[in-house]
């Protein structure tokens, strides 16, 4: 969700309130992305240790929502991988300050050093490719952010 998306009024007073629960937000619910919220969402990835953007994305929402257990089912991703999976991958890594690349679909080398370095600060087996555990973890409320 962003000021520039045509971000849906209900969905901004969701991150209105959940923002202001959390003691980052103490604006009107209006519904309106405007620089109060985007504030208070930079001010939240920050102390989340996200990528601080000022959109509330995915990986944002799941932190801020939170609930979000390590389940699901998610089919392979590796190098040569391509598609709107590998997409939702690229900017789950970008949120969480594991990829500077381009949201571009496209599983490449660069994709492949971010997933190695995710699964390395996040306990997982270091293989470079996102499988279950790994993609399980990454959509997580519980993925741990790059932190070097």
């Amino acid at each position: 969700i962003s000021s520039t998306s045509g971000s849906n009024s209900s969905n901004v007073k969701a991150v209105q309130s959940a923002l202001s629960a959390k003691g980052y937000y103490n604006g009107d619910y209006d519904g309106s992305y405007g620089s109060g919220t985007e504030q208070a969402v930079k001010d939240f990835q920050k102390a989340m240790g996200l990528r601080v953007t000022g959109m509330a994305g995915p990986t944002t929402q799941r932190l801020l929502y939170g609930g979000t257990s390590e389940s699901g089912s998610y089919s392979k991703l590796d190098v040569g991988s391509t598609g709107s999976a590998v997409k939702r991958l690229q900017y789950a890594l970008y949120e969480l300050k594991y990829y500077d690349g381009d949201i571009s679909g496209t599983y490449d080398t660069v994709t492949q050093n971010a997933v190695m370095v995710f699964q390395e600060l996040n306990g997982l087996a270091i293989d470079g490719v996102a499988g279950q555990q790994t993609q399980q973890k990454l959509f997580s409320s519980n993925a741990v952010p790059c932190s070097i």
